[in-house]
């Protein structure tokens, strides 16, 4: 491996670590489900289930009989005067020894999609590809519609290319 694929290599080694730090914070923080997703959800006319960290679990089918699950987190963040949430969606679980080229090409998939960006986060042993889009928390029924579509299309697309046809998510 190149000097310069080895640095790209630990320097998204770095970014795993900081986005499990996230995700553990965020299950530790015992807040209740965010009833303003319940609505918006309700409104568009999904089925979901309140998981126990209280984000929104949806599992959406497509008719080649794929599915996916995406959420949509009820923890939300602050910047500025911004209120944000996160709606996010497991692509694919990442072999032991990750190539470097396989975590360079979620670098470059970023480049290409309108909204979200790819992140590998630890779930159990696991290291996980994830698609992952932050929205207003007050988002209206047609702007979260648009953005979980968006989400589950790219995890989907993602999850079967890399597994040759997989469905784990």
């Amino acid at each position: 491996m190149s000097l310069s694929l080895r640095v790209i290599a630990f320097s998204l080694v770095a970014a795993i670590a900081a986005s499990t730090l996230a995700v553990v914070a965020h299950a530790q923080l015992g807040q209740s489900a965010d009833a303003r997703v319940r609505k918006v959800i309700e409104a568009v006319g999904w089925k979901y289930e309140v998981d126990s960290d209280q984000d929104y679990k949806m599992v959406f089918r497509f008719d080649d009989h794929r599915t996916q699950l995406v959420y949509a987190n009820s923890r939300t963040v602050e910047l500025g005067n911004m209120e944000i949430r996160e709606v996010w969606a497991p692509g694919f679980t990442l072999p032991d020894e990750t190539p470097a080229e396989m975590l360079l090409d979620l670098l470059r998939q970023n480049n290409q999609v309108k909204v979200g960006a790819w992140r590998v986060i630890r779930s159990g042993e696991d290291l996980v590809a994830v698609f992952t889009a932050q929205i207003a928390a007050d988002a209206d029924k047609e702007t979260f519609q648009t953005v979980v579509q968006a989400v589950c299309a790219t995890a989907d697309e993602k999850e079967k290319a890399v597994t040759n046809g997989g469905d784990d998510f």
